[in-house]
């Protein structure tokens, strides 16, 4: 599919009530993984954002948009839940660079929010621990103690979670607040999860234990061992990633920090 500036203005035009004469820049501003997206101003002084969806055969758009739904995402004024493909307005911010303390008590006070969200008879997909797991080359001791982990811990009170916390899914605007964005992830899992995954990718173990004294209320011999279990997760999506110099680096830094946790919280494997 053509997913060139000039169709983003299409695309852009064809959703909403502005005309192309209406339009004074149009710009790309992100290349990931799963979106393209570009900036769009008008003559009116608003911002949007046109994100295309990429590799839609690993990510389900109609939990997305359900996810979006159920967060009340005012955000979103239009979503193409057979493609991913959509319109938001534009956030005022920037891609966090650093976690101070003002940030982390935003920051847990957003995750949280998401968290006491009512989930009521929604249909949002729950976290599967188990997926590709039978491509993953862990080690025997590994495999183990992520089995018995989830095991342990499978009757965890169960919240709408992002999922995939970390500081690229995460804008800071002029005020230390934080905006939480990409719900492409979210799934039905437990409070820990969330935050020893946003842990692992972006904190210290000093940010992390205080994150998790700001969000309140969880246990921090529980959250210690998430830690393990959110880099094994990792792990394993990475064996079902295509090979790329990228993943196999990405993979070599989760590793690290598996060694690290092992050796500061587990004893015997």
């Amino acid at each position: 599919m053509d997913r060139s500036k000039n169709h983003a203005l299409d695309f852009f035009i064809k959703h909403t009530n502005y005309s192309p004469n209406q339009i004074s820049r149009i710009e790309p501003i992100h290349n990931g993984f799963t979106n393209l997206s570009y900036l769009i101003e008008t003559s009116d002084q608003q911002k949007y954002q046109v994100r295309f969806a990429l590799n839609n055969e690993l990510v389900n758009r109609v939990n997305e948009y359900q996810v979006i739904t159920l967060l009340k995402n005012d955000l979103f004024i239009y979503f193409d839940q057979a493609t991913g493909d959509c319109i938001k307005k534009w956030i005022v911010g920037h891609e966090v660079d650093y976690f101070d303390q003002t940030r982390l008590e935003n920051l847990a006070k957003g995750i949280k929010k998401i968290h006491q969200v009512p989930l009521g008879n929604c249909s949002i997909l729950p976290i599967d621990y188990y997926k590709g797991i039978e491509n993953a080359k862990l080690a025997t001791r590994h495999k183990r103690l992520y089995l018995s982990l989830i095991n342990k811990y499978r009757d965890l009170p169960k919240h709408l979670t992002h999922s995939d916390l970390n500081a690229h899914n995460i804008l800071v605007d002029e005020y230390n607040q934080i905006h939480l964005i990409d719900f492409e992830w979210s799934r039905i899992n437990n409070a820990y999860f969330d935050l020893a995954n946003m842990a692992r990718e972006s904190l210290s173990l000093e940010q992390a234990y205080y994150l998790v004294d700001c969000y309140g209320g969880l246990d921090l011999k529980i959250f210690n061992e998430f830690l393990i279990i959110s880099c094994l997760f990792a792990l394993i999506w990475t064996y079902n990633m295509q090979q790329t110099d990228k993943i196999i680096a990405y993979r070599k830094d989760v590793e690290k920090r598996l060694a690290y946790y092992l050796e500061s919280f587990v004893v015997n494997l």
